[in-house]
Parts: structure tokens; sequence; C-alpha cells
């Protein structure tokens, strides 16, 4: 385990706002809370304070009553309109009740107090309102995040429902603040913590929650999320936080189940957990432990995606062969894992539990990738070469493929040499949806095939629901050729309606020549299988493609 101590104390990072056309009493102001509110702003000119307070994000203001051009009520309820979550505090020993009360009855005061003051109160009275401003505020005015507050109340109510379906916190955590308080103040500190808080809404699709230094997001591991672990780790992490002034300040990212936090999720809990932590790939991400927490199947699994990312993902290419030219017209992209040793796991290893808890897009994104680097290398003496890869039902419903096939409105290039081939493991739910998909990528070029049809839930009407162009035969049919007459009569089925709906036939396991003219017979124009190839890795691939087209692999 990983400790990591810098000596954090508790630092208050919202502006306030002094106004008072006295200066002496704006000068006493400044001396009796610059040491506990480091960041103040001050002026005599009510105009001037409208200015600040549309400019900075103040979080307390606390104005005087009897001030030329306007008194201090109509300054507050002027304020109020600008910034509603702004706290206001009234410090006058001349300010008529009426005028008072209209501000109290319109929600523009918080607190009255009369001059001269008590350090001590006003003080506690400051504190106060920046408290019930994070209680019932829905986001926080410094960065615009909701507030910890609203994080608590999802953590309460996952944890108090029994919420079955996992969650995991991301805690973004500025280090070297506590540093860069004491060199350069308070107010360096505000703008970067403003600075990543922007930046984390600008390129992070989720709610982003602040505390203090640390930012907080929920990823949802439901079948209908869109968001990503690895895309949303590698994109907090390439945040550039650099500034001449803060060369120590920097990020780190820690992980950690939604389950383990109880009622409560701060900052400060975040510190004291800091002994429980355990690196995980990157040199600033790590797992966020509890005392006493058990090694859980998601946590291993988030280890698994998190200490190489991707790049565990590897898709070895099948060649799919045109039995009517004898060319090899496209591949079938098949995912392995290469493990520690150098060897290779089989998806049956790994891909239920990531379909599970629905990392299985990190696996889908990166085998696209790598599809279409294949397709890039082989289109000059490849051109029309097709990659065929698989997705299950639930990613065709919530759209996430376009996620990853389209940016800025623009397919990437190769897409329209892709063949997309949805599997039978889930039950499609809303056709309608799928459907929509299903045009959306026709629509770029891509053809659209059934996987191992006649097992699972890819059943017939399916195909007469959905649009597919393609119908791949189970290999297990094909390995039952000619030892059962039931098999032989089913397949005969699966052919004749795929000829009759105008699809093309892929059959995959095919092993022996007696299964070739067979399929041959019955109009299958694509196999693929072990009489040809095994799955072959992309260089050992291409190297295949070339030697059986007779291409150099310099030409």
């Amino acid at each position: 385990m990983a400790v990591i101590d810098e000596g954090k104390t508790t630092m208050l990072y919202d502006k306030i706002l002094l106004v008072d056309d006295e200066l002496p009493i704006l000068k006493s102001l400044i001396r009796t809370l610059r040491m506990e509110f480091p960041e103040l702003y001050s002026t005599t000119n009510v105009d001037e304070a409208i200015e600040i307070v549309k400019k900075e994000r103040i979080s307390v203001v606390i104005s005087d009553f009897r001030m030329p051009k306007m008194n201090g009520v109509d300054l507050l309820i002027k304020i109020k309109t600008i910034t509603p979550n702004i706290s206001t505090i009234m410090l006058s020993g001349q300010a008529e009740l009426s005028d008072v009360t209209r501000a109290l009855n319109v929600g523009a005061l918080h607190k009255f107090i009369s001059k001269p003051w008590d350090s001590v109160e006003l003080i506690e009275e400051i504190r106060n309102a920046i408290s019930k401003q994070a209680m019932f505020s829905h986001s926080d005015i410094l960065t615009r995040c909701k507030t910890r507050h609203r994080l608590e109340e999802i953590v309460t109510e996952v944890n108090n429902n029994n919420n079955d379906i996992s969650k995991l916190v991301l805690v973004a955590d500025l280090k070297g603040t506590a540093s860069l308080n004491t060199n350069c103040g308070v107010p360096k500190v505000n703008a970067i913590i403003e600075s990543l808080g922007e930046q984390l809404k600008q390129r992070i699709n989720l709610d982003i929650y602040r505390d203090e230094d640390k930012f907080f997001i929920i990823l949802d591991c439901a079948a209908d999320s869109t968001s990503l672990l690895t895309e949303t780790v590698e994109t907090i992490l390439s945040i550039d936080l650099s500034d001449s002034e803060a060369t120590d300040v920097g990020l780190r990212l820690y992980v950690s189940e939604i389950e383990s936090w109880e009622d409560t999720i701060s900052a400060q809990e975040v510190n004291e957990r800091k002994s429980y932590l355990e690196k995980l790939g990157h040199e600033h991400l790590y797992w966020l432990s509890d005392e006493g927490e058990q090694e859980s199947e998601l946590k291993s699994l988030v280890r698994f995606l998190l200490d190489h990312g991707a790049d565990n993902f590897i898709a070895f290419f099948q060649p799919q062969i045109n039995i009517e030219t004898n060319q090899i017209d496209g591949c079938e992209a098949l995912v392995r894992r290469k493990k520690e040793d150098g060897t290779y796991e089989l998806p049956t290893k790994f891909v239920p539990m990531l379909t599970k808890y629905n990392f299985i897009d990190d696996l889908t994104k990166a085998v696209i990738q790598q599809s279409l680097s294949l397709v890039e290398v082989l289109k000059s003496s490849q051109p029309n070469m097709r990659v065929a890869i698989n997705v299950n039902a639930s990613q065709m419903e919530k759209g996430i493929l376009e996620h990853f096939l389209v940016v800025d409105g623009k397919a990437l290039p190769g897409v329209e040499f892709l063949d997309i081939e949805v599997t039978e493991t889930q039950h499609i739910n809303d056709y309608n949806a799928v459907r929509e998909e299903m045009m959306m990528l026709k629509s770029y070029g891509i053809k659209l095939a059934i996987d191992d049809f006649g097992t699972g839930y890819s059943g017939f009407e399916t195909i007469c629901e959905l649009p597919f162009d393609i119908l791949k035969i189970d290999g297990r049919f094909i390995k039952a050729l000619g030892k059962s007459h039931a098999d032989d009569a089913i397949l005969n089925s699966i052919t004749d309606s795929a000829k009759s709906l105008h699809m093309e036939i892929v059959a995959e396991w095919v092993e022996d020549a007696s299964q070739l003219d067979f399929l041959r017979k019955q109009g299958c124009k694509y196999v693929q299988g072990y009489l040809f190839s095994p799955p072959l890795e992309r260089d050992e691939f291409i190297d295949y493609v070339f030697e059986e087209s007779g291409v150099s692999d310099n030409d």
C-alpha cells in the first residue's frame, strides 16, 4: 500500500466581499477577517461591488446599510438577482427596520448584525452562512460543481436501498495545495481549483461534485451507462494544471466502490483513507481502500482494466473466405487478453465479468480502434477488406457505438469497412432503439450481422424485425453436419430464410472439406474456421493476407 501524507489542513476557499462607504470601517473589517478568510474583496462603491460580484465568484457579501446612491438592502437584493446562491450579511447601526424586513422577506438577507460588531460573532456568522450555503445549494459558487451534500444524498440513497447496481467513486485530488497556499496564498489556490472544475465539466459528461480541493465523480456500472472507466480516467489524468507559480501542484486520481462509503463522503475522509491507497497502473492512479476492506470482484476488475488500460485487450483476426472467388474478403476481430507472462487468455475467461459490470464498452472501443488500424494498413493492397466486430444488444440499445465511430459529426476513416455483429448473449428489449442505431450505422456504410443465429436470443423474429445484412450461422450447426438430421434440417431452414431475405450468409467453425462442400451447395458465400486459418495476431494476419494474395508487404 502507498502512504501519502501532505500535512494538509482544512482551508477556506470562499471569497468574501466587504462593502462600506466609510474607509476606516472597511479597513477594520479587513483586519478582523483576513486571518480567517484569506481571499477578501472590498470596496466603498456600490457600483464597483456589483461588478465584483459579476466578475468574481463571491460566496458571502457583507454590506453596510447607509451608503450613497443605493442603500445596503437594495444592493443585496440586486446582488441576489446576479448570484442567487450568494450569502448576505448586513452590518449596520442605522438600518431601517422596514428595509431589513423587506430584505428578509425576499430572501436577500441571511443575517443582520449591529455595529459595533463582535469579531467572534461576525466570524462565526460568516462560517454559518458558508456552511448553510453548502448544505442547501445544488452547486458551489467557486466552481459551479455540485456540492458534497448532494453527493452524500446519492451515497445514502444507494446504500439504504441496497442497490445491486455497482457504482464507483472517482476522486480527483489536487496535490500540493497546502504548500501553494503558504507560498502564494489562497487566491492562487482558488484559481487552480476553479480552472480544474471548469475543465472537468467541459471534458466529462457526468455530474461533478466538489469538497475543498477534491472533486468527486460517480461512475455507474449499469447496463445503460455510456461512461467508460478507462476513458474517464484517461481524461482526468490528461488535464494540464501547469503554472509557473505552482510547479508542485498536480493531480492524483483515486478509485473506490460507493459501498465503501457510508453516510458521509468528504475531503477530510479521503485524507483519512490515504493510509490505505493501493497503486494502480498509472503513477498518479490509486485504489482508495478503507480499513479492513476486502478484495471484491469489482475491485479486481477495476485493477484488471486500469493496470494496463485498454492495452490489455488484443484483437486477433480470423480470415473470412469468399468461397465463390477463393479470396480473403474480410475477417472477424476476436479479442484476447494479454497476460503478464506474454500468453493470451480466451474471452470466456473475462468477457462475462466485463459484461456483468458494463465494462464491455471499454473492450469494444479498444477492438474498434485496432480494427480501424488494420483497415488503414491494408487499404492500399486490399481496398475492400472488411472487419467484423462483436457487440451485444445493450450496446446497440444505448447507442454507444456512435460514440466510438463518429467524432464531431464525422465518421472516422475506415468505418465503412466494418461489419457489426450483434451477439446472441442478450435479449433485445427495445427494438425501436436498436433499429434506429442500426440505420445510423448503415448510413456510414457499415454492414450489420446477426451472430450465432439459431442459438440464444438470435431467432427468426429478430431477422424479421431488424435490418440485418448478414446472417452468421452458429458454429454448432456446422460442427454437427452429417451427424444429426435435426441439425441438418435446421441449417437448411436457416440458409433458405437468409436467402429469401436477401441476406449474405457466413459460416464459422469450418474445419474440413466436406463441411465446405455442403455450405457451398447451400448458397453460403463466406466461411471462416481452422480449415483456412486460426485467429491471428495483427501482424501475422497481415502476413497471411499478403501471402495468400501474392502481395509483398513492401508493395
